[in-house]
């Protein structure tokens, strides 16, 4: 089994000051880091899938039909399966929600500048780096940033994005 180096490799805030991108090694191969959303509930999910073995793969595309409103459940039902995800969304009853297609990045949807900021620190405080809200803040939006493992951002060059929203 290929071995990353970090569970994080950049980040980028959008402009709406609410919803950021995180690049993540394998983030769907690593749906425990969805146990840390336990407390939520499901509001929807959007899950499109194939099997992940070779005649699986060779079949259309299927959308996870089977309900769920506690993201453990959820969670403990994807582990249990041989996917390979094409299209992962879970929306929350509180409004947030976490998206992510062909398993690259994954994207953050919070309330406010201030959940965004405080889950930033939560997703990296899994990976063990800690990173302070007032870094956070000093970063410009549609730009990609490197983190190191001390917590400090980099700008990645010719990262600017238009404007999403």
């Amino acid at each position: 089994m290929q071995q990353f180096p970090r569970l994080f490799f950049n980040i980028e805030l959008l402009s709406n000051n609410k919803t950021f991108k995180i690049g993540a090694y394998n983030p769907l191969g690593n749906l425990w880091l969805f146990n840390h959303f336990n407390h939520l509930h499901i509001y929807r999910h959007l899950i499109h899938y194939l099997i992940d073995n070779p005649k699986g793969l060779e079949k259309p595309v299927s959308k996870l039909r089977k309900k769920f409103q506690k993201t453990s459940k959820l969670i403990e039902y994807l582990t249990s399966k041989n996917y390979f995800y094409h299209h992962f969304e879970i929306e929350f009853t509180n409004f947030w929600k976490i998206k992510s297609e062909y398993g690259i990045d994954l994207i953050f949807y919070t309330n406010s500048q201030e959940e965004r900021n405080e889950l930033i620190c939560k997703l990296y405080k899994i990976e063990g780096i800690a990173i302070k809200k007032e870094a956070i803040s000093q970063l410009n939006c549609n730009h990609k940033y490197e983190t190191d493992l001390y917590g400090n951002f980099k700008i990645v060059p010719d990262s600017w994005m238009p404007n999403d929203y």
